[in-house]
């Protein structure tokens, strides 16, 4: 995992987020908390608030992912293009 340009972390193949905050991250792209591609992500027991991106995904962007998400909250994202999150 990497950070990336003010996003929160981007990821290449499968990761899991656990017991993780993800607050206030910023991008131009997609993704503004977290942007995976080319393999599953789960997320369990992690706040995403208060991300912001610019083209789609205000917590997060999957590319060529699935995801799982579990016990966790998203709130008060959000994004000038598609799915704020």
């Amino acid at each position: 995992m990497r950070r990336d340009r003010g996003r929160g972390a981007a990821a290449f193949g499968a990761i899991t987020v656990r017991n993780s905050v993800f607050y206030s991250n910023t991008v131009s792209g997609s993704g503004g908390a977290l942007a995976v591609t080319n393999g599953p992500l789960t997320i369990e027991e992690s706040i995403f608030t208060q991300n912001k991106s610019a083209l789609g995904g205000g917590a997060l962007r999957l590319q060529d992912a699935t995801g799982t998400i579990a016990r966790s909250t998203l709130r008060d994202n959000y994004s000038e293009g598609v799915g704020g999150g």
